[in-house]
């Protein structure tokens, strides 16, 4: 198959007759069809019923945190409970999420799949002994992708199981700028005369009544 031609049906750069090989405009409705399932397992947090639930889940841990803050428990556990419900020891990503993920991945999988068969169609009419080896070897190749991007698609959820996650590169890039700022302060703070000294505890520091926490 023609590195070119794959090209093309990825890009969109021509026209092919066969649905099967609009491959960009089937993973659209994939996406669509990933995201309108998540958003019906979605309950109305705002409804009357969630009110009471939340209420009831902030009255438990009261005295954990500031009143005027989100506690990071309810929130979490709340999530956990719509998106992780079968959650279990072996299993803790178990849920509506992956489940719906899973599904995106194996619709993309057979789209390839069906994609390459007709390529594989117009291309082995000359080679009729390879046609077995090279659709096996196609099918074994697009399962291995699928079952890799799963598992890096759980690792995520489980890494959502313990704190806000994401891969994107600007979030960091926030956060690093944000410490070396209170880094460059606090330096120049302990650098100060002894009366506007800061001195340091722990992960904070503090110069007079104001403290300031390093992230």
């Amino acid at each position: 198959v023609q590195s070119a031609e794959l090209h093309d049906i990825i890009s969109g750069a021509r026209h092919f007759e066969q649905n099967k090989l609009h491959l960009p405009a089937l993973w659209v409705d994939y996406s669509e069809s990933f995201g309108n399932k998540v958003r019906e397992s979605t309950p109305d947090f705002l409804s009357p019923e969630y009110h009471s639930k939340l209420s009831l889940r902030l009255k438990e841990v009261q005295g954990t945190s500031l009143p005027n803050f989100m506690s990071s428990t309810v929130f979490r556990k709340t999530l956990s409970d719509v998106f992780f419900a079968d959650s279990s020891k072996f299993a803790p990503a178990a849920g509506v999420l992956l489940d719906a993920a899973t599904a995106f991945v194996g619709k993309m999988q057979d789209s390839m799949q069906g994609a390459l068969d007709l390529l594989v169609d117009k291309t082995i009419e000359d080679f009729p002994r390879l046609d077995s080896f090279v659709r096996e070897r196609v099918l074994e190749l697009l399962a291995a992708k699928a079952k890799s991007v799963v598992v890096s698609v759980e690792a995520v959820f489980k890494a959502e199981l313990v704190k806000p996650h994401t891969f994107n590169h600007y979030y960091m890039d926030t956060v690093t700028k944000v410490r070396s700022a209170i880094m460059e302060t606090s330096l120049q703070l302990m650098g100060a005369d002894k009366s506007k000294r800061a001195v340091r505890i722990g992960d904070r520091v503090t110069c007079g009544r104001d403290w300031v926490k390093l992230y």
